[in-house]
C-alpha cells in the first residue's frame, strides 16, 4: 500500500476515535509486522466478553467503528488502493468486539449499521482526516497529542 493510502487509512482510525471521544497513543505510517501502519489506542478497561451493560455495548460500538474507519477511509480516498487483505485484521477485531453484544442472527446487520455510521463520520470529518494524513506524510509518526491538535485545529 503506498504511503499516501496508508496515511489516509491510519488518519481515518485516529479521526474517528477523536470524534467518538476516544484518545489514541500514537499513529504511524511506519510499517511493521504485517501492517503498513498502525493507530495505537488505549485499551478499554471494560471486559466485553463478560460485561453486557449498556456502557459496555456503547464502548464496543465505538471500538468497532474505529476499527472499521481505516479501510473505509482508505476506500473513500482511493478505491483502487484497496486490496482484499487490507483492513482484514480491523474487521475481524470489530466482529470479535461486537459478537459479545449481538446474536448471530443480528451481528451482520448491527455491523452494517456501524459501518454506515462510520462512513457518515468520515464524510463529515474529511478535512480533519486530510490534515492528519498530510502530517503523517510529513512526519511518519504522530503522538496522540499531536494528532489531536491537528484534528482540533480543523474543527
Amino acid at each position: 500500500m503506498p504511503n499516501e493510502a496508508t496515511a489516509y487509512h491510519e488518519a481515518g482510525h485516529a479521526v474517528v476515535a477523536f470524534h467518538l471521544g476516544k484518545r489514541i497513543r500514537r499513529v504511524t505510517i511506519v510499517g511493521g509486522d504485517d501492517a503498513a501502519g498502525m493507530c495505537y489506542h488505549y485499551r478499554s478497561k471494560i471486559r466485553h466478553d463478560t460485561d453486557n451493560s449498556t456502557r459496555a455495548r456503547l464502548d464496543a460500538e465505538k471500538r468497532a467503528m474505529i476499527n472499521m474507519a481505516g479501510i473505509l477511509t482508505q476506500h473513500t480516498f482511493s478505491p483502487t488502493s484497496v486490496r482484499s487483505h487490507h483492513g482484514s485484521w480491523d474487521f475481524k477485531n470489530a466482529i470479535a468486539i461486537m459478537s459479545h453484544h449481538a446474536g448471530d442472527d443480528s451481528l451482520e446487520v448491527y455491523l452494517r449499521l456501524l459501518e454506515i455510521w462510520t462512513r457518515n463520520i468520515i464524510t463529515t470529518r474529511w478535512p480533519q482526516i486530510e490534515a492528519v494524513a498530510n502530517e503523517l506524510l510529513k512526519w511518519s509518526t504522530l503522538t496522540g497529542k499531536e494528532a489531536w491538535a491537528i484534528y482540533h485545529n480543523q474543527l
